[in-house]
């Protein structure tokens, strides 16, 4: 919030010459660094973000498929290749639940609306 100010402030001292003259050029090229370390911090906790979600994706697909294998295949050995305890799995575990039970909201919610038709 503090660093939002700053930005704010740099950016009218530098537009406006007569704000501008009392902030030394030392004080402007420190803002305008920054500024731009804040811009550069902000681009890269996006980046981590984009960056976990998709490993969490992928590791719904794995999921998924593996589960699927189970189910439809009676492939169960298939559940000795994949690691529960994975900090990974562990980690999407939450996701993967509320997913799931969006999921079944949905359905409930249109067998609801169903029933109230018939």
């Amino acid at each position: 919030m503090a660093n939002d100010v700053l930005v704010e402030v740099s950016d009218t001292a530098m537009m406006n010459p007569d704000l501008g003259q009392a902030v030394s050029q030392e004080t402007r090229s420190m803002m305008v660094k920054e500024k731009a370390e804040l811009k550069e911090k902000i681009r890269k906790k996006v980046e981590e973000s984009k960056m976990k979600d998709q490993s969490c994706e992928e590791i719904l697909v794995d999921y998924t498929r593996i589960m699927e294998d189970c189910v439809i295949r009676n492939r169960c050995s298939a559940l000795e290749n994949w690691d529960f305890r994975d900090i990974r799995f562990k980690q999407c575990r939450e996701k993967v639940l509320q997913r799931q039970f969006d999921l079944l909201e949905i359905r409930m919610d249109s067998l609801e609306s169903r029933m109230e038709k018939n």
